[in-house]
């Protein structure tokens, strides 16, 4: 009886902490380096690439050396050279 009185509260202790390590690591930390990243591009004057602009400017690379992409509009992109 009496090692259930110590062990009680030290599972609870040790569930609550557990899920606050949780909640912290999955939540708080990826969203902190998202509004780092976004404080950062904002003090540079850069803006931030769409994956399209990404993966186009990668193929052209690879395809004819450095290349320029353009977004069109509408998910269109221009790739020159």
């Amino acid at each position: 009886m009496l090692f259930a009185r110590f062990m009680i509260p030290l599972a609870i202790s040790l569930a609550f902490g557990v899920l606050f390590a949780s909640v912290i690591t999955l939540l708080i930390v990826p969203c902190a380096y998202v509004i780092l990243e976004d404080v950062a591009l904002l003090a540079t004057g850069t803006k931030r690439r769409r994956a399209a602009e990404c993966i186009a400017a990668a193929r052209a690379e690879q395809e004819h050396g450095a290349a320029q992409v353009e977004p069109l509009g509408d998910g269109e992109l221009r790739v020159g050279l």
